[in-house]
């Protein structure tokens, strides 16, 4: 592993200006045996090099009741990957580029607009590529992909606070957040036998990509200090809606067979996941 970052400040007379740069280099190999029993094997040979580079500038400021926080943030990661995997007998050998990149603006204000009560408004737009570029190939089948996925989205979250004493605080909150989609890097390892496991490859196919996951969440709660501030506290309640919430595949399907190695820990999109609850610290 290889890190660098740097952060620059400036107290301007019309802000706090703030930049900040990370990079860092990830090289990663592994062999793998996931079934070491007598008569099964499924051995993973992945050698993966990866870097991320970020950029940010920042403008925050509080000026009497109204405190705020906005900026431009960029990231490009690039990978370079090569795999070797056995299952059952059946070996695919591949190498793997692709590329996530993106850019974002963001902001959020906070203004206390009387001694109790406070408003907070936030909103972020995020643009992302990614792209994908596989050379898969088994015996003398060959399968290429060369592919780019765009995403888009304005996420954003409003939280209004009551002050009810030095010690007690009264909050309800609303937020929608983004995480992008993306490829499934060993899956398209199936098309390469199409002609072997026509089946499993026309699968492969609909799970190749994952899609962007969406949620809104709402929040009503409290926090405080009890016990002369010795005891501290908070208790929520939540509710959160995801639309096509991202989730692992399983990897031991029978109808996958021999094959469903290269669907383990992949990622699918569930339509639609609601989570509910109670959360209570001390």
């Amino acid at each position: 592993v290889k890190d660098i970052s740097a952060h620059w400040s400036w107290e301007a007379d019309f802000s706090d200006v703030d930049f900040l740069a990370m990079h860092q280099e990830f090289s990663n190999e592994s062999n793998e045996n996931r079934k070491p029993f007598p008569g099964s094997n499924e051995i993973f040979n992945i050698n993966l090099d990866y870097k991320i580079t970020t950029y940010e500038l920042r403008f925050s400021d509080a000026i009497d009741d109204l405190s705020y926080v906005a900026g431009l943030y960029h990231f490009d990661r690039p990978a370079d990957g090569t795999f070797n995997v056995l299952l059952s007998g059946v070996e695919v050998n591949g190498d793997s580029t692709g590329e996530d990149s993106g850019n974002a603006a963001y902001g959020n204000v906070s203004y206390r607009f009387t001694e109790q009560w406070e408003l907070g408004v936030g909103a972020r737009y995020d643009d992302i590529e990614t792209t994908l570029d596989n050379d898969i190939r088994f015996l003398e089948y060959i399968a290429l992909i060369d592919d780019k996925l765009d995403f888009d989205h304005l996420s954003w979250s409003v939280k209004l606070s009551h002050y009810f004493s030095d010690n007690l605080t009264f909050y309800a909150s609303a937020d929608n957040a983004f995480k992008q989609g993306g490829f499934n890097p060993l899956v398209p390892g199936a098309f390469a036998l199409e002609p072997i496991f026509p089946e499993i490859a026309a699968f492969a196919r609909t799970v190749a990509e994952f899609e962007e996951e969406t949620s809104n969440s709402y929040e009503i709660g409290v926090k405080g200090l009890l016990l002369d501030g010795q005891l501290r506290f908070a208790l929520g309640l939540f509710y959160q809606e995801f639309q096509d919430h991202q989730i692992g595949l399983p990897g031991e399907v029978a109808a996958l067979a021999p094959l469903s190695g290269l669907f383990n820990n992949q990622i699918g999109n569930a339509d639609e996941v609601l989570t509910q609850g109670v959360e209570f610290d001390v």
